[in-house]
């Protein structure tokens, strides 16, 4: 019998908000809403998109890379993350949570560097940070903030300054976002969902 396998990482947290593969927060005060990104890598020249839900502290990412969609249940605050993934839509593959300690977390950030560079993403003007993430010659993570907190544009640059890869804002809409569409489903708790054969 084919069987998932489910990877379980979990060490000691501490309050401050480092947990990656969510948007950057700045703050706890950010908004519900819900938005679409249009992501782009110049290694293998595809695009795929990204929509993130974003309500009371907890965000739920989904991101389709070819026929996989990549998902993300956390909050950044408390610096915890659940990933999981499906294939051809429809069957999840893995499942794995977090919580750690930045400090030993690759990355984790260490700092978060102001710019004074201003722009207007998908019609929401926003201003450019640099996350720090590792000591140089590692990538430069770029994030750009609207004045309420979203993050509307990321950029991943090689150490010289060349883009590897970026998301741009097409669609926001602010508004309520229910809590059952920002906490992970049930359906990853339930033994049945890994001990059942794979359909492939």
């Amino acid at each position: 019998m084919n069987r998932m396998i489910i990877f379980l990482v979990i060490a000691l947290a501490t309050g401050t908000a480092h947990a990656s593969g969510l948007p950057f927060f700045p703050n706890t005060n950010v908004p519900d809403y819900t938005a679409k990104l249009a992501v782009r890598d110049t290694l293998d020249g595809k695009g795929d998109w990204r929509v993130v839900q974003h309500h009371n502290g907890w965000t739920h990412v989904e991101e389709t890379q070819g026929d996989e969609t990549h998902i993300w249940y956390g909050h950044f605050f408390q610096n915890i993350v659940l990933s999981t993934g499906k294939k051809d839509g429809e069957e999840i593959r893995r499942f794995n949570i977090r919580q750690v300690e930045p400090s030993f977390d690759y990355l984790g950030i260490k700092q978060v560097k102001e710019t004074n560079d201003i722009e207007k993403v998908g019609g929401e003007e926003c201003g450019w940070r640099e996350i720090v993430r590792a000591p140089p010659p590692s990538p430069i993570w770029m994030t750009c903030l609207t004045s309420d907190g979203i993050e509307v544009a990321t950029k991943v640059l090689f150490s010289k300054g060349e883009v590897m890869s970026e998301a741009r804002l097409t669609e926001i809409k602010r508004g309520p976002v229910s809590e059952a569409e920002v906490l992970p489903p049930k359906q990853l708790f339930d033994a049945s969902t890994w001990l059942k054969p794979l359909r492939t």
